[in-house]
């Protein structure tokens, strides 16, 4: 980040270097510089403390502001300056990596071609600097972290004054932490208090989207259980309904048994029946059978055998047969 001749800084247009707290309850430590450079750049320098939510979005926010007021009224656009913002925080923002320094300018997605130089952002984060040098041996970018970390932490009045010894803009920089005129402080603490606003706003609102991401988290659940609970129901209906055809297809087994043995019975019965319809029939036949033969028997001494055999029914060879057995007991 050293600076050319024509990038050097012309005018501190505006500077904020005070701790919030002395005046905003509950706030962060805050240091903001607004610097033109010799190009009529303008150069937002941010120093933020503690995190804040949508940090991302609210450094590009306040580099529109910064692009947009570089716009005098009547201007033509080719009179926006080139606006830069440096945001030096005291916690991890870029998580895709582990430099410390990381620069953000607008380029075409798949090209890489640059659009316009006008935009560029750069994230400056403390916590991931890292680097055991000595004084002598710090480049400019690390010169200034090294002032921020001691301002901030150490204070280290001899590191700090090396350090303005060494270079004409970390002077400045500590003339300017030591002036300000009673005036200058409530303008700074009215821009304080907007910027405040602004961050209040955007917490709000996360908290709100967060409420509404837990609610509809919440309903979520709910329909769920619901449906759950619904499954379950109908599920144990279909197995209520499953076990009542179950028992009604059981019940009609046991009737359909019971009618075949009904049936069964009466086949039995009625076989019975007819052997013993046979069988009386097969006795009355005999009997018969003996009479006529007892008859012939009785007449075989009076008629001859074509007569016995009209009168008893019996035929003529049965009739030979009683006289033939008539005669051999005789």
């Amino acid at each position: 980040m050293e600076l050319k001749d024509d990038d050097k800084i012309k005018e501190i247009v505006q500077l904020n270097p005070f701790n919030e707290r002395e005046y905003i309850k509950d706030k962060q430590s805050i240091m903001d510089i607004k610097i033109k450079t010799e190009k009529d750049e303008y150069i937002d320098i941010e120093v933020q403390i503690n995190d804040v939510d949508n940090y991302k979005k609210r450094s590009l926010y306040y580099w529109s502001k910064l692009y947009g007021e570089s716009l005098g009224k009547g201007d033509s656009y080719y009179e926006l300056k080139k606006s830069i913002v440096i945001n030096i925080v005291n916690f991890n923002i870029i998580e895709e990596n582990d430099k410390y320094h990381n620069v953000f300018v607008i380029k075409e997605r798949e090209e890489n071609t640059l659009f316009l130089e006008d935009l560029e952002i750069h994230y400056i984060e403390l916590e991931k600097f890292n680097v055991e040098k000595d004084i002598n041996e710090l480049n400019d970018l690390e010169e200034w972290i090294v002032f921020l970390k001691e301002c901030n932490e150490k204070h280290d009045c001899e590191i700090i004054e090396k350090l303005s010894s060494r270079k004409e803009e970390i002077e400045m920089a500590v003339k300017i932490m030591n002036k300000l005129s009673a005036d200058e402080i409530e303008y700074q603490k009215y821009l304080a208090r907007e910027k405040y606003i602004m961050d209040e706003i955007s917490k709000k609102k996360y908290a709100q989207y967060k409420m509404a991401q837990m609610k509809e988290q919440e309903e979520n659940a709910r329909k769920a259980e619901e449906e759950a609970k619904k499954a379950l129901a109908e599920a144990e209906e279909k197995t209520l309904q499953a076990e009542e055809k179950r028992k009604v297809e059981e019940a009609k087994r046991k009737v359909a048994e019971e009618k075949r043995k009904a049936e069964e019975e009466k086949r039995k019965a009625e076989e019975a029946k007819r052997i013993a319809a046979e069988k009386k029939a097969l006795q009355a036949e005999e009997e018969l059978d003996n009479m006529k033969k007892t008859v012939a028997l009785n007449l075989l001494d009076l008629l001859d055998d074509h007569t016995i055999a009209i009168q008893t029914g019996l035929s003529i060879e049965e009739v030979g047969q009683i006289r033939k057995g008539h005669k051999s007991q005789g």
